[in-house]
C-alpha cells in the first residue's frame, strides 16, 4: 500500500523530500514562525510585514472578513502608516508542527496569550495554521488563519 502511495505521488509530480533537506526546511520554518512571533511581541510591525509574502492573506483573530494585500505597500499603509492603528501582545507558541512540501510549507501550532489592537483585547488559547512559501532563501507568511480554541470551559 504505502509503495502504491509512493508510486501515486511520483506520477503526478508531487516531490517528497527525504534526509537532512527535509530536516534543514523544516528548521529554518520553524525558526521563521518563531521570529515572526518575537517581532509581534515586540510590537515591530515593519519587521512583522518584512515575514509576510507581499501578496499576504488571513482570517485574523477578530473572526472578520479575510484580510487580503496585493503589496508590501498596502500592508505598510494599512499597518505601519495609519495613525489610528496601534498593537501589542504577548505569545506563547507551542507544540508547533511544520510540514514542508518543496518551497511551500504548513505550520500548525496554538497561541497563549493576549493582543490587543486599537484598544481591543483578545485572549488565548488560539489554533493556528500558516503557510509559508520560499522566496530565494527566505521563508515568508503568505497566508495565516487563526481561532480560538474550544477549551470545553
Amino acid at each position: 500500500m504505502r509503495m502504491q502511495r509512493l508510486a501515486i505521488l511520483t506520477a503526478i509530480g508531487v516531490w517528497i523530500p527525504s534526509g537532512g533537506a527535509a530536516q534543514n526546511e523544516t528548521a529554518e520554518v520553524r525558526a521563521a514562525v518563531m521570529a515572526h512571533y518575537a517581532a509581534i511581541n515586540d510590537g515591530d510591525l515593519r519587521a512583522v510585514i518584512d515575514q509576510h509574502a507581499g501578496a499576504f492573506t488571513g482570517f485574523l483573530g477578530d473572526n472578520g472578513a479575510l484580510v487580503a494585500f496585493e503589496s508590501y505597500a498596502d500592508q505598510i499603509a494599512a499597518w505601519v502608516d495609519d495613525p489610528n492603528m496601534s498593537m501589542s501582545a504577548v505569545w506563547t507558541v507551542r507544540d508547533l508542527d511544520v510540514r514542508v512540501l518543496g518551497d511551500v510549507a504548513v505550520a500548525t501550532f496554538y497561541m497563549d496569550g493576549t493582543m490587543t489592537v486599537n484598544d481591543e483585547t483578545t485572549e488565548g488559547p488560539w489554533r493556528v495554521t500558516e503557510v509559508w512559501v520560499k522566496e530565494g532563501d527566505r521563508w515568508l507568511e503568505l497566508h495565516h488563519h487563526d481561532g480560538p480554541l474550544n477549551t470545553g470551559g
